[in-house]
Order: structure tokens, then sequence, then C-alpha cells
């Protein structure tokens, strides 16, 4: 006797049998879950390197998404501890992720670091430049990776200073000699980001107090040393930049100034340098007139017993959060983010620096080889410790900011101004509920 089945039955039941199987393999499946910020540079990088990561691992689903706010949408689900796998989250409402260390949220990423390199030799800990890498640590752990080397320093017309037959100071005494040579010809020597302080501390104080005490004079400050901020070391930097001022050499209408505005005067040739980060070519492309050189260059000595090839960095961070579903995954695509391959790529595309050791090299701008060049010659690349997203002291960083900005406007002397910082610095030492961090170089 046959069995016979109807094809009106038989149709739901395949239908069935696929959908079940699809199912099963979609369980079996394992997901990465990544969260980026998207500002200027976009996600698509990221994306690509997804999709790298799912072609390498066939039995996981990545997910790779973010916008400019994601650090606000990412809040709730801190919350609630179910994080994404791994995190970018920075941008204009970003989370704080020194404080998630504290509460126990960053996934220690030391496994990862210890484990071979992609594309190189050695670990995957030994292809940052070691301050960079050393500035995600907190007590034992690892637990952020820097997601961007933004070199700051200042920067130069190179037309302009070959047409006025000037060359790049190398002391405090030259610098002021170009200002003079530069400012007869009717140009400002310097313009600023004046509506954003942030671009003069760590274009002036910062890099000025360093070349008076010397790197352990930034140390001491960002360590809450007492009597650190308003030291001899601090104070002569006020007073330089003060000095700078008075003698004319920044553009008038600076302070009033948004970044873009300032530098479209530069370049313009209305101002022939300005404090910035590498990421000022990428930000002006658009702006860049044809046959502009804009070049960066050290920061000048001002003692002689002081090396002054020290030059800052700006620092963002990736994390692994620890009630992540698959933090080892999470870890996983950040070696292969930052892998040498990957971040040779980066630096061609994106016209923007790593934290991997040597990748800067390939860059194809001429500018950008400038910063690469000053890097590799300093002794220290330190990290700007509040021109980043999220600083240690976020109330210290705006006293230091809304203190330049009242300096700049000759609202106050620079001894009121580094006393002032020294009191708030006082107040966050004292005060038990606030963590406190350390750094060494």
């Amino acid at each position: 006797m046959k069995l016979l089945v109807s094809q009106k039955l038989l149709f739901p039941i395949v239908i069935l049998l696929i959908c079940f199987t699809g199912l099963t393999m979609a369980i079996g499946k394992e997901k990465l879950e990544v969260a980026v910020f998207e500002g200027g540079y976009g996600i698509d990088f990221n994306q690509k390197v997804g999709e790298e990561f799912a072609a390498l691992h066939p039995d996981v689903e990545v997910e790779v998404w973010g916008n400019p706010r994601v650090g606000e949408q990412l809040r709730p689900r801190f919350i609630s501890s179910n994080p994404p796998d791994v995190v970018y989250p920075i941008g204009p409402a970003p989370i704080d992720v020194w404080q998630l260390i504290q509460l126990g949220k960053a996934y220690p990423l030391n496994d990862i670091l210890d484990s071979p390199a992609i594309g190189a030799d050695g670990t995957f800990g030994e292809t940052f430049i070691p301050s960079l890498l050393e500035s995600g640590k907190v007590g034992d752990n690892y637990y952020l990776i820097a997601g961007n080397n933004d070199v700051y320093s200042w920067w130069y017309n190179e037309g302009l200073f070959e047409d006025l037959g000037i060359s790049v100071p190398t002391t405090y005494e030259e610098l002021l000699e170009i200002c003079e040579v530069i400012k007869a010809n009717g140009i400002a020597p310097f313009t600023f980001q004046g509506r954003y302080p942030l671009y003069m501390t760590a274009g002036f104080l910062l890099p000025f107090a360093i070349r008076v005490g010397g790197i352990q004079a930034l140390v001491d400050a960002e360590n809450l040393v007492p009597g650190a901020w308003n030291n001899e070391f601090f104070l002569k930097a006020a007073e330089m930049t003060q000095e700078l001022l008075e003698k004319g050499y920044f553009q008038d209408g600076a302070l009033g100034m948004t970044h873009t505005e300032s530098q479209v005067e530069f370049l313009q040739g209305r101002a022939a340098m300005i404090p910035c980060g590498t990421w000022l070519e990428a930000e002006m492309i658009e702006q860049i007139p044809e046959g502009f050189r804009m070049r960066m260059m050290q920061i000048p000595a001002v003692n002689p017993d002081v090396d002054p090839a020290i030059v800052g960095t700006v620092v963002n961070y990736w994390m692994v959060p620890a009630d992540a579903k698959n933090p080892e995954l999470g870890a996983e695509y950040l070696k292969l983010l930052f892998s040498v391959p990957n971040c040779e790529k980066w630096v061609k595309e994106k016209m923007s620096l790593t934290p991997i050791l040597g990748t800067g090299s390939v860059a194809e701008s001429e500018a950008l080889l400038s910063a690469v060049e000053v890097m590799e010659n300093s002794s220290v690349v330190f990290i700007e410790p509040f021109v980043g997203w999220t600083p240690w002291y976020p109330s210290l960083g705006k006293v230091i900011d809304d203190g330049m900005a009242a300096l700049l406007n000759r609202d106050i002397s620079p001894k009121e101004y580094v006393d002032t910082i020294e009191a708030e610095a006082e107040r966050i030492r004292n005060d038990e509920r606030i963590p406190k961090y350390t750094r060494q170089y």
C-alpha cells in the first residue's frame, strides 16, 4: 500500500524544514556587536574590518553600527548590563570609560595584548607606541585601547616662511625673532581657535611648562602633586603665553573664532602658525588652497637643560565591556582592527595616524609625514590630558580652559591663572569620592 502525500501538504512541510534549518544555523552562530562613534572619519573602515572578521570567523555574525551620538544610545545598555561586545563611545555625549573601569564594567585586555600580533613579529601589545598602550592601563590591567594618535603641536606655512626668509625656530628666543619679522610684514604670527580654549592649553600652557621644567612638570601636575599646577614651571608657561599676547603675536579677533574660522585664517596666509592636531589637514581638505604647504614643527626649547623633543598626542579609547555577551570576540576584533596591515590602510585612507609603531611612515601626505617626523624624533610622546572626550578630571580641565580664555582676554594675571588651577587640583585631591589616577613616562 502506497502512502500518498498531496502537493498541498508537502509544500508547507518543505518550507518548515527550510526555516528550521536556517534557524538552527543562525542559533549556532555567535554574534559580535561593534558600536562606533561616527564622526569625520565615518564608520566605513570599521565595517570593512567587520567583514574581514566575519570572513576569518565564518561561525560569527558581525554587526558594526554607529552614529554621532553613540555614547548617548549606549548609556541605557550599560545600565541594563547589556552592552555591545566592543565600543568606541566618544562624541558629543561620551561615556566616561574611567568611571566604567572603577565600576568593574571594563573587560581586561591583558590576554589579547599578550597574544601574537597580526602581520608583525612579537605580541600585539608590543606593536603599540608604549606611552599610548600604557595610557589604557589602570592598576595591573589594560582596559582601554587608544583608538587614535592625533599628534599635537604647531603647524606653520612653509611657503610663507620661505618667502620671508625665516627658519623654523629651535629656541624661544628664535621664536620671538621670527614673530617680529612676520608681524612686520603685516601677518599674524599665530592664530588660534579661541572659542575652544583647550587648543591653547594644549598648544602653549602644557608644552611651555614641559620645556621649562621637563616632562616631570606635567607628570606631577597630572598626578595632583601638591603645588604642581602653580609652581615656577606653570607660572613661567603662563607668563610666556601672556608675553606673546602682549607683543601682538596672536591674531586680532582670534579669541572669538571657532576652530574652522581660525584654521581658514591660517590657510589663507593671514597667520603663519596655528596650534592643532594631525586632524587639521583632513578636517580642512576642501579649504586648502592649491600649492599650500602646511608642516608641523616641534615647539621650541625654553630651558637649555630640558630636552625639547617632547610632543603631545590626543587619544580617545576603545573598550570591551565586561558585561558583553562575547567579550573575547570584542577583544579579537580590536586585535584585527589595530593590526599593522589595517593600521597602514587607515593611515592612507583617512590621513590619520594610529597608535601602532611604524604605521605612520606609509602616509602619502607631506603634511602628515612632517607630523610623523616630529613624533618619531621625540623622546617622549605624552598624552594630552584635557583634549580627549573623557579626561580623568573634567572639572579641572574646565578650570584650565576657562582660565586660559580669561588670560587671553586680559581678565586675570598669570599668577591668578595658575593659582586658580591649583585650587581646583587641591579640591579634587582632597575629595575621597573622586577616583585618582597616576601616570609616568
